[in-house]
């Protein structure tokens, strides 16, 4: 958070309610996001093992995951794709 804050990672948002695509769309903003639709809905929905949204994070830069990852540690989360050069939200093909 702290590297987001000093602007050391492009974008970064953290919302907490509301239809969780039009926050991705709001967050692509010059840069645009890869979405695994399958993953998306797996971390939409939870299960007892596994909970569901209570919040998100997108628009990580690549070179900032590794750090990220250090920073929130022991969060429960779930990467549902990438950030890509071309504006928009975009789907990949789902996981066979």
């Amino acid at each position: 958070m702290t590297r987001a804050a000093s602007g050391r990672i492009a974008r970064c948002v953290l919302t907490w309610s509301g239809d969780p695509l039009i926050a991705l769309e709001a967050a692509c903003g010059t840069v645009g996001a890869l979405i695994n639709p399958g993953v998306l809905s797996a971390a939409l929905s939870g299960t007892p093992q596994e909970p569901g949204r209570e919040g998100f994070i997108v628009a990580i830069r690549r070179d900032d995951r590794e750090r990220f990852e250090e920073t929130v540690s022991g969060v429960y989360a779930r990467w549902i794709g990438e950030s890509i050069t071309r504006p928009g939200l975009r789907f990949s093909e789902p996981d066979d």
